[in-house]
């Protein structure tokens, strides 16, 4: 008998009180992503170290791989603790996020885009509907958006520059244009994630639209 593989969209949306919420977690930075930064704690460790006075060459090497984990460690810890469930609502009057309510009238595209980017995938409004974009078309602006942004940036060494990507990778965000700022509904997640959530968005307020 073969095992039904349930899908996985990296975000919910449910009803409730007559709105939709979007509801997501932020993507955890991994070991591999943030690897570059061991060399900064690497030279960063001969401080706590100075604390043990080391003896001999050896336990001096093991007390400098031992804080240059621990810094790591402490280092990936505080990072993804900034990374939290995070959540968005969209209703028949607009887009309500942070506190504030966007009105959907002023709403003029709704768009994702790579961190340090400036390549997004955008969906224009007119007369308050959306219009999606062909998967096609949608696949080669996310595509270019992540050209762009490993283009930017010449860091020193390979290492630094594969998790310089590994970053922008889960770092997409989904926007609105309202009037003519940008505001962010959602950040940190896949390219995939957030395409997934720029056509959910399109699906929920085009039907809020219709009745």
């Amino acid at each position: 008998m073969n095992t039904v593989i349930q899908a996985n969209q990296g975000f919910t949306a449910l009803q409730q009180n007559g709105r939709t919420v979007f509801s997501y977690e932020q993507e955890k930075y991994s070991t591999k992503t943030l690897f570059a930064f061991v060399l900064v704690c690497a030279l960063i460790a001969p401080l706590p170290m100075a604390l043990f006075n080391p003896s001999s060459a050896l336990f001096g090497l093991f007390l400098w791989v031992f804080f240059t984990i621990a810094l790591f460690k402490l280092l990936k810890f505080l990072v993804n603790k900034r990374r939290t469930p995070q959540s968005f609502a969209v209703d028949r009057q607009g887009f309500h996020v942070d506190g504030n309510t966007y009105v959907r009238e002023h709403v003029t595209a709704v768009f994702i885009k790579a961190w340090k980017s400036e390549e997004s995938n955008s969906v224009s409004m007119q007369s308050g509907m959306f219009i999606p974009v062909s998967g096609r078309a949608s696949s080669m602006l996310a595509a270019s958006s992540l050209n762009a942004v490993h283009a930017v940036g010449q860091l020193g060494s390979q290492v630094a520059r594969a998790s310089r990507m590994k970053m922008i990778a889960i770092n997409y965000r989904v926007y609105i244009r309202y009037g003519n700022k940008p505001v962010m509904l959602a950040k940190g997640m896949t390219s995939d994630t957030a395409e997934l959530m720029l056509n959910k968005i399109i699906e929920v307020s085009d039907a809020y639209k219709e009745k």
